[in-house]
């Protein structure tokens, strides 16, 4: 057992940490603010990079998953699907005949 063996024990309680060690958030932090602080901090909106255009909600009459509906409706991408008010997973092959639907949309350049 673990806490028998003196050896087994101060092995496994100074085992590097796979995950890291604990720090990741901090350095990160250092290194925004260092961009900040010498004035090159260059963020630009999502929305800006992708033309986003808003948002919509539609109920969807037609036998269709949606990959078909992302793919007819070019920059339209499903963000929620609804089943009589209630929460559905979103999958590929999800038929979406008689669901509700918010859908992001974008510009697209043709």
């Amino acid at each position: 057992m673990v806490l028998d063996d003196e050896n087994i024990y101060n092995r496994m309680s100074n085992a590097p940490n796979p995950y890291g060690d604990g720090k990741s958030s901090a350095k990160i932090y250092n290194i925004i603010k260092k961009y900040y602080d010498e004035d090159s901090l260059n963020i630009t909106s999502a929305d800006e990079i992708t033309d986003f255009k808003g948002y919509y909600m539609k109920h969807v009459s037609e036998d269709i998953t949606v990959n078909d509906f992302e793919s007819l409706h070019r920059g339209h991408i499903i963000e929620e699907v609804f089943d009589g008010g209630r929460p559905v997973y979103i999958e590929d092959d999800l038929k979406l005949e008689n669901m509700d639907i918010v859908v992001r949309e974008f510009s697209i350049d043709e």
